[in-house]
């Protein structure tokens, strides 16, 4: 296995380890019975925006995680991991949100749903990821997380199929494991 592959497959493991623990971060609460205090709804400008485990804790598990393995690449000084993990949060928490309140309306196909979700949760990560760290300024891993969110968005179709923590768990943990080896395209020896 070359260098290359052994980046890749380290950093897909970091995103399958994220993502495990996203999906035990929304079911962890729900099996000890306090999921309910969790959630909440606030009205903006005529859209119902969702506040629960659910949609918040996979990005911010996702940035906590990744960004730490930058910020020891020494990618991240200063303040950038903080934001990183913000960004992370915030890009899920407007996917889920975009997902929610236009899309479910747009598509009638869950998987296709999950195919655009995953496209705009990954072009937004990346975007935010490329302003923060210059490396990630480049065409081929832009695209590569891209297509990789999207590919692999259409794993929504098992966590709404089941709606149990295996479904779950079977959308965050690919879904993570390949965008964060798209990532690891960008990322120099």
């Amino acid at each position: 296995m070359t260098e290359q592959w052994r980046k890749i497959a380290w950093w897909a493991a970091l995103g399958a380890l994220s993502g495990t623990l996203a999906t035990l971060a929304i079911f962890v609460p729900q099996w000890l019975n306090f999921y309910n205090a969790l959630e909440g709804n606030i009205s903006v400008a005529g859209f119902e925006l969702s506040l629960s485990p659910l949609t918040l804790a996979p990005g911010l598990v996702f940035g906590l995680i990744l960004g730490q393995a930058l910020r020891r690449r020494g990618l991240m000084p200063g303040g950038r991991y903080a934001a990183y993990i913000a960004a992370a949060g915030l890009s899920y928490f407007v996917t889920v949100q975009v997902t929610l309140n236009i899309l479910i309306d747009m598509l009638d196909n869950i998987i296709l749903i999950g195919v655009a979700a995953g496209a705009i949760g990954a072009a937004l990560l990346a975007g935010a990821t490329a302003a923060l760290i210059p490396d990630f300024q480049h065409r081929r891993p832009m695209i590569a997380m891209i297509l990789a969110g999207a590919v692999l968005g259409a794993a929504l179709f098992f966590a709404i199929s089941s709606e149990h923590f295996f479904g779950w768990f079977l959308l965050f943990a690919p879904w993570q494991a390949g965008y964060a080896a798209a990532m690891a395209t960008a990322l120099e020896d």
